[in-house]
């Protein structure tokens, strides 16, 4: 019986398509079916010179939505940041990084304290672009990993969009089937009853969205007696 090693664990591999190739530690970790902490850590077993984008490093991420600047340590920035899309759900983009450690880190927090915002997140001011102007930056880099952080943002966005048409769906469903099992049911009575089923508030902004989705697509009648929309089957 032939064994084969995992594609993470084959030195060739890792020199082909991180060296030769220059794939991203994300692509190798999808094409080898490994996390990318697993890439990295193999990588550093062979010996194999990492980029400062996979290792510990000083970084400089523009929110572009409010012109703020995040400027951190890392010791694998490339994950960091995808873990930072997730956590802020805002248009990010690497602006520069270079290798460091936490106590220049502390250094630059210091030297632009003016700009402070809160925590790690700056004003972008014209202090902080002159002082990224002067450093030597691999725009190539540059570019990957901010392919990277959209690719990882469209996809974030992509999978809120599934999960809320899904979750319209599911409460569509149960609504019609409340309405027909208690015909003449009102809005807040739905609303009542899918708190309590569901063990979770849903508001009766919600409901009313559904209902009048429903009725608009001929799955449903309202009438109204005493001040009350009360609901049927079409």
């Amino acid at each position: 019986m032939s064994y084969s090693i995992p594609l993470y664990k084959d030195k060739t591999w890792l020199l082909n398509a991180y060296i030769k190739s220059e794939d991203s530690i994300f692509d190798m970790a999808n094409n080898s079916g490994a996390l990318p902490s697993t890439i990295i850590r193999w990588l550093k077993y062979y010996k194999i010179d990492i980029n400062p984008i996979d290792s510990s490093c000083i970084y400089f991420l523009l929110s572009k939505d409010t012109n703020r600047v995040k400027i951190g340590y890392s010791t694998q920035l490339s994950i960091r940041i995808k873990d930072l899309i997730l956590m802020n759900g805002t248009d990010l983009e690497l602006i520069a990084y270079k290798l460091g450690d936490q106590s220049e880190e502390v250094e630059l927090h210091k030297m632009f304290i003016v700009d402070r915002l809160y925590g790690e997140w700056f004003n972008y001011s014209d202090n902080i672009n002159k002082y990224i102007k002067m450093m030597e930056l691999d725009i190539n880099q540059l570019n990957k990993i901010n392919k990277i952080i959209i690719d990882t943002y469209k996809n974030q966005q992509i999978r809120i969009s599934r999960s809320t048409r899904r979750q319209q769906e599911f409460l569509r469903q149960k609504i019609y089937i409340l309405i027909k099992d208690f015909p003449g049911i009102t809005m807040y009575a739905i609303m009542q009853k899918l708190t309590s089923d569901l063990n979770d508030f849903i508001s009766i902004g919600k409901v009313q969205n559904i209902v009048n989705y429903l009725e608009n697509n001929n799955k449903i009648k309202s009438d109204y007696k005493n001040g009350k929309r009360l609901l049927y089957l079409v």
